[in-house]
């Protein structure tokens, strides 16, 4: 169940990232419009847009496809730890109440 948890926190993380990351008009905000300071040419602003909107999404991305594949294999693997128990526990209950497995009689 540990892997549940870490697996919606992390859905809540990345999509607080993707909202600060993809509503560049905050920065704007945050630092001004002055058209004076430039970065490779183009105003501070802009400059902020570009990487933070377009390349920090990207970048966001990667990193959460990657830790969501290795939280995959974590549910999988805690799916697969407690299956067996499942199992054993649902075949007990079966068997007391009377029904077979297989080979069940109508």
């Amino acid at each position: 169940m540990n892997a549940y948890k870490k697996e919606w926190t992390s859905t809540l993380v990345f999509g607080a990232l993707y909202v600060v990351l993809a509503h560049t008009g905050l920065f704007a905000i945050a630092f001004g419009v002055d058209n004076d300071t430039r970065v490779l040419g183009f105003p501070l602003h802009y400059f902020i847009a570009i990487v933070l909107g377009s390349a920090g999404i990207l970048a966001v991305s990667i990193v959460w496809n990657r830790y969501a594949d290795q939280l995959e294999s974590e549910i999988e693997a805690e799916n697969n730890k407690t299956a067996p128990e499942a199992a054993s526990a649902t075949g007990a209950l079966a068997a007391a109440n009377g029904f077979a497995r297989e080979g069940a009689q109508s």
